[in-house]
């Protein structure tokens, strides 16, 4: 099973709900957008496990793919890949979704083409090719795109950075690690001069400030309104203001973090441990 999360500075590109993609390239195969009676294949489809560091990860979206992938992009855009024959038995999956992002200082929609899994009986079978096809014609070529691949998942490695004809170049440009909170050494001297606070509404208008200051620094950072957690946008759902936490230094917000769960429709499972990690029984 491959997964493999792609970003393009693109605009979104504006295609019919029923349209379907072919290429003479792949024959017997076609994407189309994914629709609500697709909705438990998905959420199979996404929770299959994969390999990173040591563990298998479970991507798990019970009940619903759908209701799940609206806290993950402001647009989401389900497609997959079926076979001309049997178009209702999904064999791969993917996701052009968007989301406003700061971008070089200015609020634009980033594309992802993310939540890619292909069954496991059915690899081998051009969809790779396919999706590779869809990408070079469906998206800009002279945008930039960035791939984000599990370490331990050598089979969308070796697929995706390989460079071949017709398809976008790839770059490894930089590695990204990851850790539990119990990764960490609490330190027994805290800093005096911060304090943490609960978010609350009156805090907003100053957070969204904060936000945007934060985007002279970091590029690709997400634009988020806190408005929209108010208004109760599908993108915050399962979240309220309280699971946000200010951190300050003299009165100034010099910090921001959530602690939340969605659990009941979104979460990551540990599968299996690798040999060298399983807990002792």
């Amino acid at each position: 099973m491959i997964d493999a999360t792609a970003e393009a500075l693109a605009e979104p590109v504006t295609q019919p709900e029923n349209e379907i993609y072919r290429t003479k390239a792949v024959e017997g195969l076609h994407i189309r957008p994914a629709r609500p009676v697709d909705d438990q294949q998905l959420v199979k489809l996404i929770a299959e496990s994969m390999p990173s560091n040591g563990v298998l990860l479970s991507f798990e979206r019970y009940p619903s793919y759908f209701k799940a992938t609206q806290t993950q992009y402001e647009q989401p855009r389900v497609l997959v890949m079926v076979a001309d024959e049997q178009p209702e038995k999904i064999l791969a999956m993917f996701n052009l979704g968007t989301r406003n992002c700061f971008i070089n200082g200015m609020v634009k929609p980033l594309r992802y083409v993310g939540d890619l899994r292909i069954g496991k009986t059915t690899r081998g079978k051009g969809l790779i090719s396919l999706l590779m096809s869809y990408v070079k014609n469906c998206l800009p070529l002279d945008e930039v795109y960035q791939t984000v691949i599990l370490n331990d998942n050598v089979v969308a490695r070796k697929v995706l950075h390989e460079n071949r004809p017709g398809v976008p170049a790839h770059y490894v440009a930089d590695q990204v690690e990851t850790h539990t909170l119990t990764g960490f050494k609490v330190k027994k001297e805290l800093n005096r001069n911060l304090s943490v606070v609960n978010m609350t509404r009156g805090d907003i208008s100053a957070v969204n400030r904060f936000i945007r200051h934060m985007a002279d620094y970091y590029n690709f950072l997400p634009a988020y309104d806190f408005k929209g957690l108010v208004a109760q946008d599908p993108y915050w759902t399962g979240l309220s203001i309280n699971d946000f936490y200010i951190v300050k230094r003299g009165g100034q917000i010099v910090g921001l973090f959530g602690l939340w769960n969605q659990k009941p429709f979104k979460q990551t499972r540990i599968a299996d441990y690798g040999k060298l990690i399983r807990p002792l029984s």
